[in-house]
């Protein structure tokens, strides 16, 4: 399940101006306050642009404000309002629905961690990925760490298999970083809720991981760069690095970068 929950809001909207107004805008606000407003609004909720869909029928003079909203902490009361705005000869009006209140739910784990990716059907023994929880090292934040194997070209240029990366980095026996456990061997001897068979994801399950973490289902992750599992397919100094969740880049390979462990199932 999900580190953060989402909730759909459904809203019916009457107005007795609508029907003479040459345009309408709408906002949502969203806050742990009974009155959400500017003053209080969660941030990611502010809904200007709303995603959702405005169903408005004149004839009826009513409507529904469908949108869903994302990264809501699990077990938590909620208040929403939905501001409308209203331009009409060249003056403008404002308006608020009622407030209205609902509780997300409870945070669950599934297989160790949060399922960040279905790829849809079982092949070569898998279907999900699944990342570490928030905090999995030691109840900290991700850990630095230099990506290990610092003069050996490996061979890890597969961008599917991180767990295949994983194994090869560990199967060559390079000489590991002095200051401290290098990336690929934080991910592979992570005993975490009752699994063990975490890994150093590949560049290409990275940026499904950075995907999730943007639409707010992976909680924790820093804008610092990742390590990946891949290694530069020329220089044997180097490896694959996310930057601030966006951009794909090399590092040296004794660079300190952040680490989070996935597994698959």
């Amino acid at each position: 399940m999900n580190l953060f929950t989402t909730f759909s809001i459904n809203e019916p909207y009457y107005s007795n101006y609508s029907q003479f107004n040459s345009s309408v805008g709408y906002q949502l606000f969203i806050s742990l306050d009974s009155l959400p407003d500017e003053t209080n609004n969660i941030e990611f909720a502010d809904a200007t642009d709303m995603e959702g869909l405005v169903y408005y029928n004149k004839e009826k003079n009513e409507g529904i404000i469908s949108n869903v909203i994302y990264e809501l902490s699990p077990g938590t009361e909620y208040f929403y309002r939905i501001k409308t705005l209203f331009k009409q000869y060249g003056d403008s009006f404002e308006k608020f629905s009622e407030s209205k209140k609902f509780t997300t739910e409870d945070q669950l784990y599934e297989q160790g961690g949060i399922v960040f990716y279905d790829k849809g059907e079982y092949s070569d023994g898998w279907r999900y990925l699944v990342a570490a929880p928030p905090n999995w090292y030691n109840g900290e934040v991700d850990p630095k760490a230099e990506w290990g194997c610092n003069s050996v070209l490996v061979g890890t240029y597969s961008g599917e298999s991180g767990l295949g990366n994983t194994r090869a980095i560990n199967n060559a026996e390079c000489d590991d970083s002095e200051n401290s456990k290098p990336a690929y061997k934080l991910a592979l001897e992570l005993e975490l809720n009752g699994f063990d068979d975490w890994y150093l994801p590949s560049i290409r399950e990275l940026r499904k991981l950075y995907q999730f973490k943007n639409g707010g289902l992976v909680g924790g992750l820093d804008n610092e760069a990742y390590w990946s599992s891949n290694e530069h397919a020329v220089d044997s100094l180097r490896a694959m690095i996310m930057i601030s969740w966006g951009d794909e880049d090399t590092d040296s390979k004794t660079g300190e970068h952040r680490v989070r462990p996935i597994r698959r199932y």
